[in-house]
């Protein structure tokens, strides 16, 4: 059964079957940024923020514990992360280019930064609500930016553009939200891959079977 771990904060106990899930997520997104610094960085500043793992937490403790969802938290995220990073990298390769550096405000490597960022923290507003968590995860991500994005971007404007990009993967990933950017499409995509076997074990152990969890 899922519950609460105590000793852990809001932290949920997860199904065997599921928690190599990270493993593979997080060996797929390191391997995807080795030649990307400042991506990579921010995957390294972002992992082991105490800020962003609360988050990936009380997500998970409104969506799984009270609405009975399936898996909003840290997992999740990093899955979609590493699909969208995947795409990402496809789309590279096939000399496709995305928004940011269409538009020459950065390159390669700023928009891994961004695909990355935006899908860790496209779920952290499900701890204040499941309704309009798109828009209260714009809100918590920004200080949380603000404080991470300059110890990669000693230019301010650089910075908050961005910042900018990927506050719009956060707020577009809903579904009845129009993507206007590549990164943020990425994203919306990625966060619907996540079929893979033991998301839904959440919310199942939770006795409950419904659009969510499936």
């Amino acid at each position: 059964m899922v519950r609460v771990a105590t000793g852990r904060g809001f932290e949920l106990e997860l199904p065997e079957s599921y928690t190599h899930l990270k493993l593979e997520a997080e060996k797929a997104i390191d391997e995807i940024l080795s030649d990307r610094p400042k991506a990579r960085e921010m995957w390294e500043l972002m992992r082991y923020d105490p800020e962003v793992n609360a988050d990936w937490d009380m997500a998970n403790y409104i969506a799984v514990a009270k609405l009975k969802y399936n898996d909003h938290g840290e997992i999740h995220a990093k899955i979609v992360a590493a699909n969208a990073l995947k795409m990402l990298s496809l789309l590279l390769e096939h000399g496709i280019t995305t928004d940011v550096m269409r538009e020459r405000a950065g390159d390669e490597d700023d928009a891994h930064l961004i695909v990355l960022a935006g899908a860790l923290l496209h779920d952290i507003g499900n701890q204040v609500h499941r309704e309009m968590h798109n828009v209260s995860g714009v809100y918590l991500a920004i200080p949380l930016l603000n404080r991470l994005l300059p110890k990669i971007y000693e230019e301010e404007e650089i910075m908050y553009e961005i910042r900018g990009h990927i506050l719009h993967c956060i707020y577009a990933h809903e579904f009845d939200v129009r993507d206007l950017t590549m990164e943020a499409a990425l994203v919306g995509i990625a966060d619907g891959t996540d079929m893979t076997k033991g998301r839904g074990r959440l919310a199942f152990d939770k006795g409950n079977v419904n659009i969510h969890t499936v």
